[in-house]
C-alpha cells in the first residue's frame, strides 16, 4: 500500500467522525513514575498528563491501556465509581506481520469497562502493564512513592472486542482485571496488587507463525512492605508472583512461573537526591521440560531525581547472573541498565526518554534467553486549551542466545525493531476525547522470513466518568 493513499485514508477517518475506533499501539507505563504535565481543562479544573511506554509488545494494538483519549477523561470527575468505554477501530496493511503476502484488515474495538476507588479519586493511582517475556513478569521496576493518604485502594476490569472485517473468524476478547490496596502507617508502608490479564501474542511472532493466534492468560501478585528508619534511610522488600499460561497445548512449553524476591535500601542524599542499593532473586519454573528452568541473581545501584519541577528520573545500573537448571549449560551475566527520565520543557511541552538493558526468557525454541536492548523518545504537546498531540520514536534490539537452524540458514537470531507512532487528541467534553493516529513498524531480522513491515491507522472515542 503506497504512501499516498495511506494519507488519504487517515484523512478521511479525521473527517468522518462517525466511523469514530480505537486501537492503541502503544500502551503506558506505571502513572507513578511519571511526570505530571499540569494543564487547565475545559472545566477549568487542573489535572495531570502523563506519558506512555511500552508493553510486551509495544506494537500490539490493545485498548487495555488507551491513548491521550482515555488519560484525559479520566480526570474529569472525582468519585468512587468511574465508568468508561472506547469504540473504534484501526485499518493495518499487514495484520499478520509478514514479509511477503501481505494481508490487510479493518479491525473495530469495543472497550468497556469500570474502576472503583476507595476513597474516592480522580485518577487510577498506579497502571501497571505486565511483560510475559520478561522474568517476574515486568519489563521495568517499580518504584512506590508514599501517598499522603493512610488507606487507598481501587479495583479495574476492562473488556477488548476485536472484530475482524476480512479475518472474522479470528475474532477475539482480550480482558483485564486488577486490584490495589495501600496502607501507610506512620513509618510503616504496605501494598498489595494483583493484575490478571488474558491477551495474546503478536502474530509472527517467537516461534509462531504468521497465522498463529496465541492466546494466553497471566496473574501477577505483588506484596511490598516498606519501613523508613528515619528521615533519609527507608528500607522496602518485595515478594511476587507471575504466572503465564497459554491456551494451546502447543505452547505448553513457554508455561511458566516466576517468583521474585527484591530488597532495597534507600538513602536520600538532598531532599531532590536519592541514592538505593537492590538485590534481586527470581525463580523461574517451566511447566514442562521443552525449556530449562534457571535462577537470577542481579545487583543494582542508583539515583533517583526530582531536581526542579521540570525535571524527573531514574537510573538503575546493575550486573546481573543467570544459573540453568540444566548443568550443561554455561551461567550466564551480563550488565544491566535502567534508564528513565521526564522534562516538561514548558506547561504545554514534555519529552521523555526510557532506555533498557536486560536479559528475557526466551520465546524461540532452541535459544536460552534473549538479550533485549531498547530505547524510547517520547513528546508530548497541548496545541490548544482541548488539542493535544503525542509521538514517540522507538528502537529494539532482541539478541537470542543458542544457535538455530531455518532451512539452509543456522546462527544465532537477532532482530532489530523500528517503531514510530503519532496521536492527535481532542476533547470534545470534559468527559470526551476523540483521537486519530498513524502507527508504523519494521523489523530487521538475520532470518529474513522474519522480516516485515507495517502500517496502521486508528481513530477512537472515549468516555469516562
Amino acid at each position: 500500500m503506497n504512501l499516498k493513499r495511506m494519507l488519504v485514508i487517515a484523512v478521511s477517518l479525521t473527517i468522518s467522525w462517525s466511523t469514530i475506533a480505537s486501537a492503541d499501539l502503544f500502551t503506558t507505563e506505571e502513572k507513578e513514575e511519571s511526570l505530571p504535565m499540569v494543564e487547565t481543562n475545559a472545566a477549568g479544573t487542573q489535572q495531570a498528563q502523563t506519558d506512555v511506554s511500552p508493553q510486551n509488545s509495544p506494537y500490539q494494538a490493545p485498548l487495555l491501556t488507551t491513548g491521550p483519549g482515555f488519560d484525559l477523561t479520566l480526570g474529569s470527575k472525582k468519585g468512587y465509581i468511574h465508568p468508561f468505554l472506547s469504540v473504534g477501530g484501526y485499518y493495518t496493511d499487514n495484520l499478520f506481520n509478514t514479509g511477503e503476502n501481505e494481508e490487510s484488515d479493518w479491525v473495530s474495538v469495543i472497550s468497556p469497562g469500570i474502576w472503583v476507588a476507595l476513597p474516592s479519586s480522580q485518577q487510577q493511582m498506579v497502571q501497571v502493564t505486565t511483560e510475559n517475556s520478561a522474568p517476574g513478569g515486568l519489563e521495568v521496576s517499580r518504584f512506590r512513592d508514599r501517598t499522603g493518604r493512610r488507606f487507598q485502594s481501587y479495583a479495574l476490569y476492562r473488556a477488548e472486542i476485536n472484530e475482524l472485517s476480512d479475518n472474522s473468524g479470528r475474532n477475539h476478547v482480550n480482558q483485564r482485571g486488577e486490584a490495589l490496596f495501600k496502607y501507610n502507617l506512620n513509618r510503616f508502608s504496605l501494598e498489595l496488587l494483583d493484575i490478571y490479564q488474558i491477551g495474546h501474542d503478536d502474530y509472527n511472532s517467537g516461534d509462531s507463525g504468521p497465522e498463529s493466534l496465541d492466546k494466553y492468560h497471566s496473574n501477577l501478585l505483588s506484596t511490598a512492605v516498606s519501613l523508613q528508619l528515619t528521615s533519609k534511610l527507608r528500607f522496602e522488600g518485595e515478594y511476587s508472583n507471575f504466572m503465564l499460561d497459554y491456551n494451546s497445548d502447543s505452547n505448553d512449553d513457554s508455561n511458566r512461573d516466576d517468583n521474585t524476591y527484591s530488597l532495597y535500601a534507600f538513602y536520600k542524599l538532598s531532599p531532590k537526591l536519592t541514592t538505593f542499593l537492590q538485590y534481586e532473586y527470581v525463580d523461574t519454573e517451566y511447566d514442562t521440560d521443552a525449556r530449562t528452568d534457571f535462577t537470577e541473581n542481579n545487583f543494582y545501584g542508583g539515583l533517583q531525581w526530582d531536581v526542579t519541577a521540570k525535571t524527573k528520573g531514574r537510573i538503575r545500573l546493575g550486573y546481573g547472573e543467570r544459573d540453568y537448571d540444566d548443568t550443561s549449560l554455561d551461567k550466564s551475566d551480563e550488565f544491566l541498565v535502567e534508564l528513565r527520565t521526564d522534562y516538561r520543557i514548558t506547561p504545554k511541552t514534555s519529552i521523555y526518554l526510557r532506555a533498557l538493558r536486560k536479559d528475557y526468557a526466551t520465546d524461540v525454541t532452541g535459544t536460552n534467553d534473549v538479550l533485549t536492548q531498547r530505547f524510547y523518545l517520547g513528546y508530548t504537546q497541548r496545541i490548544r486549551e482541548k488539542l493535544h498531540a503525542r509521538a514517540r520514536l522507538e528502537y529494539r534490539v532482541d539478541e537470542y542466545d543458542g544457535e538455530i537452524t531455518v532451512g539452509s540458514a543456522t546462527a544465532e537470531r537477532e532482530d532489530d525493531y523500528l517503531g514510530f507512532r503519532f496521536e492527535l487528541g481532542y476533547s470534545l467534553q470534559r468527559w470526551l476525547n476523540v483521537s486519530v493516529g498513524y502507527a508504523y513498524r519494521e523489523r530487521d531480522s538475520n532470518f529474513n522470513d522474519r522480516d516485515y513491515t507495517s502500517n496502521s491507522v486508528f481513530v477512537y472515542l472515549t468516555a469516562a466518568m
